[in-house]
């Protein structure tokens, strides 16, 4: 009863956004969700671990562009998709591997993996700098580097403190 009363109460949820946000005749709105329900039903059936893993990159990429597709400028779509690929979706990719033991990175945990992870697209947005189409791309990247940054400095200041005490 629980299950069917999440998926109603979601259902009514997009439902209405779709209305308010003035998408009831939208092809792009619907071939969208559309292609988002193809892919996690694709996933659900699957049970070979490595073809999930397919879905799963498309799962990822399709659920972080879908409150954004529709509300930034077109010009910075593809820009944002790429950078959401390379970092955001690669990424969880490598949880999701790792979760279903298909992955042997034992340091892919660890402070400074992530963030070396998340500086290396940085070299990328030198190439990109001069693009006017590429600021979705550049804002996006130096987003997950500085968030990272921040994050491994959180954990050195930890370390450091309980080394301290």
């Amino acid at each position: 009863m629980w299950v069917v009363a999440w998926f109603v109460t979601r259902l009514i949820s997009f439902l209405l956004i779709t209305s308010i946000g003035g998408k009831l005749l939208s092809p792009e709105w619907w071939s969208f969700f559309a292609s988002l329900c193809v892919v996690f039903s694709v996933h659900n059936r699957l049970t070979d671990p490595e073809f999930k893993t397919i879905t799963f990159l498309w799962l990822a990429w399709l659920r972080f562009m879908a409150p954004l597709i529709f509300v930034i400028q077109e010009a910075q779509l593809f820009g944002v998709g790429l950078a959401a690929a390379m970092t955001y979706v690669s990424f969880r990719l490598l949880g999701y591997l790792d979760g279903k033991g298909l992955l042997k990175m034992p340091s892919r945990k660890n402070s400074n993996f992530r963030l070396f992870f998340f500086i290396m697209p940085l070299i990328a947005t030198l190439i990109m700098w001069y693009y006017e189409g590429a600021r979705g791309f550049i804002t996006l990247i130096f987003y997950y580097a500085v968030v990272s940054a921040l994050g491994t400095f959180i954990v050195l200041i930890r370390s450091f403190n309980a080394n301290k005490g």
